[in-house]
């Protein structure tokens, strides 16, 4: 579903948002890779998204698998969901086997728009891959 998706977004990012990648923009080509950005907006996963043409690994807050539309679509891109609060081992260790594979795992490490206390999450997966 990715590869299917992900030239639709770069359309209507480019359309819609006038969005250009500059040539300044390093995304390595293979090997493992956290992208740790701000999150500003909703748009922030689509723009991320449109830097590369590797498949990304988003970690998305586990309340928004819960929304019917929403939730489809992270199942199908194949998000991890992490908890607000409290324990994500289990999430984070799904994201450490991205890495192992060389994958790209993007997440934002306030925990959304809304500012929280996930920082810890970026800081794991560094130091553990």
């Amino acid at each position: 579903m990715y590869r299917f998706l992900r030239p639709l977004n770069n359309l209507i990012l480019k359309t819609f948002f006038r969005l250009k990648v500059e040539e300044g923009v390093d995304i390595p080509k293979e090997g493992p890779l956290i992208m740790a950005a701000n999150h500003e907006s909703l748009i922030d996963g689509f723009i991320l998204a449109a830097l590369t043409k590797r498949q990304i690994t988003f970690l998305a807050a586990k309340f928004l698998f819960d929304i019917r539309f929403v939730g489809w679509f992270l199942r199908s891109i194949g998000a991890i969901a992490v908890k607000k609060e409290g324990q994500n081992l289990e999430s984070l260790r799904r994201a450490l086997k991205v890495l192992e594979n060389g994958g790209i795992v993007a997440l934002f490490p306030e925990g959304g728009i809304y500012e929280s206390d996930l920082y810890f999450g970026a800081v794991y997966l560094a130091a553990k891959s």
